[in-house]
């Protein structure tokens, strides 16, 4: 079971655009891994292409199957063009948004399983994360860590 707030975090940039680790790949735009100890696995944006975020995801020896929900910061295609790709590995599971997607997008995410959790305000996403909610078409990540306070996470500075 869960608490409110998270023991500890462990946050790994699964796709970027600039190298840290010989070996990934890289991509315009980002993915990021946020882990609460003992709790909760929410990945944040999926970057352009599923095939490097899942190809990073493997190198690092992170299993993206088993995620807790997948949080979208907003529509640009660097930052969810990977997301239905994606879901052919998570199968059905929570995406939260700070806007509806295009119809198109809409369609081929729920013809996978997505359930799309439009968060216009301020929301809880599961125990010790959190949503700004929409912030003019994009929304930032929060994660309550016990001792240590709020981690915000944004998609785009």
């Amino acid at each position: 079971m869960y608490t409110s707030s998270l023991r500890a975090i462990t946050i790994k940039v699964l796709l970027d655009n600039e190298p840290f680790l010989p070996g990934l790949r890289l991509d315009w735009g980002l993915s990021i891994l946020v882990e609460g100890r003992g709790g909760p696995r929410l990945l944040m944006d999926t970057g352009s292409s599923a095939s490097r975020l899942l190809g990073n995801a493997e190198e690092l020896g992170v299993d993206l199957a088993n995620l807790d929900g997948i949080f979208i910061s907003h529509w640009h295609g660097d930052h969810c063009g990977g997301l239905p790709g994606l879901l052919d590995i998570t199968g059905s599971i929570d995406v939260f948004v700070p806007r509806e997607p295009g119809w198109l997008m809409k369609r081929e995410l729920r013809g996978k399983g997505a359930r799309l959790v439009v968060l216009r305000g301020p929301a809880r996403l599961v125990d010790g994360f959190y949503s700004t909610g929409d912030l003019g078409g994009e929304h930032s990540l929060i994660a309550d860590v016990e001792g240590l306070g709020l981690a915000v996470l944004t998609g785009c500075s």
